[in-house]
């Protein structure tokens, strides 16, 4: 969820990083998130339609008022539940459902099914190392977990849309072009043999 309120200036695009804050994270643990290359081309372009907003996300509406009273939005930004309420909205589409959480669980899935480390894999998602194992290693894995995120990228940008798709008509998710609009979990899309 951090992604949602992360500001611009947290983003060093020629060097691949986001440098997620301690004030921004649950854990109030800073971290160096590397960025592999595809990741950049949609951070860019979230930038460019941000326009003049800090925000990478920024709210969409300007709120003024509420209830015939003056009232300002709670965030700045997109809300911490703009995406469960948009998965929300899959049901029409004929995903199954799951939550923003589970987004986070499938990429850990992934990284453990790929030979990823554990210690990697739980620093690439910002998890707390608890007990000796946190006093005692204090390294950051950085060049590991870029490694680690480029491999599963790469993996995952092997999805291509399946031959036959009854259920996806025109203007159905399917038909979008890119990998922002691939899905894993979507039985539409297929590894690549």
């Amino acid at each position: 969820m951090e992604l949602l309120s992360a500001k611009k200036d947290a983003f060093d695009l020629r060097e691949k990083v986001w440098e997620l804050r301690p004030d921004d994270t649950k854990t109030e643990a800073g971290l160096a998130i590397p960025l592999p290359d595809p990741v950049i081309e949609w951070i860019e372009e979230a930038m460019f339609h941000s326009l003049d907003s800090e925000y990478i996300f920024p709210a969409r509406r300007l709120v003024t008022s509420r209830m015939g009273k003056p009232a300002t939005n709670s965030f700045s930004h997109v809300g911490p539940d703009t995406l469960n309420v948009a998965l929300n909205r899959l049901k029409t589409l004929n995903i199954e459902h799951f939550t923003v959480h589970d987004m986070r669980r499938t990429a850990r899935t992934h990284l453990a099914r790929m030979g990823i480390e554990s210690s990697i894999a739980e620093r690439a998602l910002n998890h707390a190392v608890g007990g000796v194992e946190a006093t005692y290693n204090q390294w950051d894995y950085f060049s590991e977990r870029r490694e680690a995120l480029d491999h599963w990228l790469g993996s995952s940008n092997q999805l291509k849309p399946a031959r036959s798709t009854p259920s996806a008509g025109p203007g159905a998710m399917g038909d979008r072009k890119g990998p922002m609009h691939r899905r894993s979990n979507d039985s539409r899309f297929i590894a690549e043999a």
